[in-house]
């Protein structure tokens, strides 16, 4: 039975943040459909490694991978498959009022 591809794969990841080592040598792979929760205490690189994974930081070293090709190589092919939203909210809040869902 052959392996396929993960969908997403991080190799060797090396973050820095400032004068700051964040992580270094970071490997992940997960499949299509996988669900992944990030956790930590504030300052870990939570944030960091979300900025990594959708293009918006690149890393000091290492590789990001989107179905076995390198996020930065695929630019727009990767951007039309990703959805990100930051810290702040991404809806207005009179748009999920309880009312205006129904």
């Amino acid at each position: 039975m052959s392996q396929s591809v993960p969908q997403l794969e991080l190799k060797d990841i090396k973050c820095i943040r400032g004068e700051r080592l964040l992580f270094r040598k970071l490997n992940f792979s997960c499949q299509e459909g996988t669900l992944v929760r990030i956790a930590g205490p504030n300052g870990t690189g939570k944030t960091s490694l979300l900025r990594l994974l959708v293009g918006l930081m690149s890393p000091q070293e290492g590789k990001i991978l989107w179905g076995g090709q390198e996020i930065k190589k695929l630019k727009e092919d990767f951007w039309k498959e990703l959805v990100y939203i930051g810290h702040l909210n991404g809806v207005k809040d009179e748009l999920t009022a309880r009312e205006n869902l129904l």
